[in-house]
């Protein structure tokens, strides 16, 4: 869920470049990634994130369309995820990652 911590990335990415190309999972990459559904659907996700003065633009992530050159830059816990990426530190934590383990293991118990 996007959080402060997220706010602080994209600070951070745009300290370092004219323009913020903000790339979004899809709600099947969500699923595909974390093994659950987004609790925000991309359409709102996409709609929030539009809103934000420090984007320049707001995509739905997809690889074969970044730029060639392109700075790639990702959470520091995301970037496993991404090899060739730059990953920025993580400035500081927000309550939302809290929830999202409470929603996971709340997921994990409905399974078993």
């Amino acid at each position: 869920m996007f959080n402060v911590e997220h706010l602080d990335l994209i600070r951070a990415a745009r300290a370092r470049a004219d323009v913020v190309i903000l790339g979004v999972l899809s709600d099947e990459d969500v699923v595909a990634r974390h093994g659950r559904p987004p609790v925000i659907p991309l359409g709102e996700r996409l709609e929030i994130l539009r809103h934000v003065r420090a984007v320049d633009t707001v995509v739905v992530y997809d690889a074969s369309a970044i730029p060639l050159g392109a700075q790639v830059l990702v959470a520091a816990d995301d970037a496993p995820f991404w090899p060739a990426a730059e990953a920025l530190p993580e400035l500081r934590t927000s309550t939302s990652a809290v929830l999202r383990h409470a929603l996971r293991d709340v997921a994990n118990e409905a399974v078993a």
